[in-house]
């Protein structure tokens, strides 16, 4: 391998060659081509040679050159006085020799007043086009060759051929696949305009866009933003030892690139351009991996923040479907959608201190809070760890004043996680269904408590309830409350908790089945007896029979304690039934379903988790009573009561009279 020298030289030029290894020479060299006379030549300095000898022209010039790669002969050397051998120029004086030159740089002119200037130093090997600088061959070799830069940290995998290359993936798919990459240029007059675009372009093509990169000024103004196709990055590693199982649609990313993006840069009038690269490479424009557009997210949020159930929520964006019939993401929502959302936009956790800000709000509101006391607060008697607040709206107000014949009075325990006790007071309308007139949500249930409820009642009724009955579970501080507060009247146990605590304490007393069995039935027919005087004599009979056995005292005991004497804890006046004909009610399975309803339709069988929570949920059936109250008198509602009479007398016509009657001779023989 020979020396390189340069091509086309305007004039004689003095030119430096390095990179070549140890020793120097100077020599005179013919550059064919130049506008120099034949025979004339060229003063170089050649460095780094290896045993250079020159002494004058025409000697001998044994020359050796390093590092040099291999190329096409670009030009003709003249070595004047050559005739050697063994790695220099073999060649008679006159003679030419071709030579190539790759890979050697420029050096420093021997005369400061000529330059190489635009002298070409490097040629591809593919095309042999030349360039003056390293980085331009290999900008060529990447777009016009598509050279696989293997050291490169950057590499892009194609989608389509999974060929690696460092950069012009849009290239290579033109070329190699054919695939057109399309790419608009678009205007916006500011970036809330971009962001309705992007929503919008998103919902209608079933793709998503993520932000990649985003810069911003001072003021927090866009400045330049980039977002790229959410389909596009690596496929995590499959994890042989993992507590959830994988997805049925597996994941979003196709482990390759997809071309599509935008880019966004504002403009010094405030105005933005987007370069929008709308081809998608690799991927089905599918809905299955698409987000839920945000303007849906808020509208599911907001019906949450103002206590509509997941199920209802469904409905409302399933009702969205246009005329085309083409189904969107928001008729795909599902249950689980939306308790991500609750979580997202923080509609369930709410603040404790923001409570009383609420109360405030439904204190101007038709829905009143009559009183609230927060912890932390001793007043009206009560202590600092004491909390309760009694709500009642207009309308139950109303219905209450309405309908006080008959009132039910009960409470329940798994309203709130923190631990608070919800007491209710129902009423039956004029159509003898259920309806709550006031709420008490409290830490506690006592008869300080229940009293304080019942006198702040009054005070917001501005009258004097008129009831005649008011039943109650098993606990007696309703009753006395009541009478303290509204005067005496006649209070009913509920047959259901009666049966209940007769059942428990047979359990717990009496070991013996068939015993227990046996008792069990001589005590049901105390509670249905109709009879006043014959509920008597079975009482007397009762406490014969099972008072004196061993099996059974101690039961019979309980009842002679609690439920037989006249003094005792729950008298026969209040759950015999005996006592409660022609009164119209047995049981407070009214006031049952209530709770029922709103445990499991209005809180979806969970507690809240605050007490903001609840109370949202209890103005939520609120308005729902008051609907449905209005719906069932326009609409002819029939009570159940009323259709169970009316199936019961068509039967009672069907009967045969005969079959029921004594002749009245007949009965006077057997008197």
């Amino acid at each position: 391998m020979f020396l390189v020298v340069i091509l086309q030289m305007p004039s004689t030029l003095p030119i430096s060659v390095r990179n070549v290894t140890n020793g120097h020479s100077q020599g005179l060299v013919h550059v064919p081509g130049s506008n120099l006379a034949n025979g004339q030549h060229v003063p170089i300095s050649v460095r780094n040679v290896t045993n250079a000898l020159l002494s004058a022209n025409g000697q001998h010039v044994p020359i050796s050159v390093r590092n040099v790669t291999n190329g096409p002969s670009q030009g003709l050397v003249h070595v004047p006085g050559s005739n050697t051998s063994n790695g220099t120029s073999n060649v008679t004086n006159g003679q030419h020799v071709p030579i190539s030159v790759c890979n050697v740089k420029n050096g420093p002119s021997l005369n400061n007043d000529a330059s190489i200037g635009k002298i070409p130093l490097h040629f591809c090997e593919r095309c042999n086009q030349s360039f003056n600088s390293k980085w331009n061959l290999k900008r060529h070799n990447k777009r016009i060759h598509d050279v696989d830069k293997s050291t490169s940290k950057n590499l892009y995998e194609c989608c389509l051929c999974r060929k690696k290359y460092a950069g012009y993936l849009a290239v290579h798919l033109k070329s190699a696949h054919g695939v057109e990459i399309q790419v608009k240029n678009l205007e916006f007059k500011d970036f809330e305009m971009f962001k309705s675009f992007l929503e919008k372009t998103e919902e209608e093509t079933c793709s998503n866009y993520l932000t990649r990169r985003i810069e911003r000024d001072s003021n927090q103004q866009v400045i330049t933003a980039n977002y790229i196709c959410s389909r596009r990055g690596t496929i995590p590693a499959n994890r042989s030892e993992r507590k959830r199982a994988p997805k049925s649609n597996k994941t979003i990313k196709i482990g390759n690139i997809c071309p599509s993006q935008i880019s966004l840069t504002r403009n010094k009038n405030g105005t933005y351009t987007a370069k929008w690269t709308t081809t998608h490479v690799g991927h089905e424009l599918d809905m299955k991996f698409c987000r839920l557009p945000n303007k849906y997210k808020e509208s599911i949020a907001h019906y949450l923040k103002i206590g509509l159930q997941p199920s209802v929520i469904k409905k409302k964006m399933r009702n969205l479907l246009d005329d085309s019939d083409k189904i969107t993401m928001a008729q795909m929502v599902t249950t689980k959608d939306i308790n991500n959302i609750k979580k997202q936009y923080n509609t369930e956790d709410i603040a404790e201190e923001s409570l009383s800000t609420f109360i405030d709000y439904l204190k101007t509101s038709s829905c009143s809070v009559i009183y609230f006391k927060d912890i932390g607060k001793a007043i009206d008697g009560f202590h600092e760890d004491d909390f309760l607040i009694i709500l009642q709206a207009n309308s139950q107000k109303d219905m209450m004043k309405e309908n006080s014949e008959i009132i039910s009075i009960d409470s329940t325990h798994d309203s709130s996680i923190k631990g608070l006790i919800l007491t209710t007071i129902m009423c039956r309308d004029k159509m003898k269904v259920g309806y709550p007139c006031a709420f008490l949500l409290s830490n506690k249930v006592n008869f300080k408590f229940i009293t304080f409820y019942f006198e702040k009642i009054k005070i917001n009724l501005g009258q004097n309830l008129k009831s005649n009955i008011v039943m109650t579970d098993m606990e007696i501080l309703f009753s006395n409350a009541w009478k303290h507060i509204f005067g005496n009247c006649i209070f009913l146990y509920c047959s259901f908790h009666v049966k209940k605590a007769f059942n428990q304490n047979l359990n717990a007393k009496i070991s013996d089945k068939k015993i227990r069995d046996a008792v069990r039935s001589s005590v049901m027919k105390l509670l249905t007896n109709l009879d006043p005087q014959n509920f008597e004599n079975e009482k007397n009979k009762f406490l014969d029979n099972y008072l004196h056995q061993n099996e059974t005292n101690g039961f019979a005991k309980y009842m002679l304690q609690y439920y037989l004497a006249n003094d005792s804890r729950y008298p026969p006046e209040r759950w015999a039934y005996c006592h409660r004909t022609q009164l119209g009610i047995n049981t407070n399975m009214i006031i049952e379903n209530f709770h029922k309803k709103l445990k499991h339709q209005y809180m979806d069988g969970k507690k809240n988790r605050n007490v903001t929570s609840t109370l949202k949920k209890l103005l939520h059936i609120i308005s729902d009573y008051e609907i449905d109250s209005v719906v069932r008198i326009n609409r002819g509602y029939i009570p159940t009561k009323v259709r169970y009479l009316r199936s019961k007398h068509a039967e009672s016509k069907k009967m045969v009279i005969d079959n029921f009657l004594v002749p009245q001779k007949q009965q006077q023989q057997q008197q």
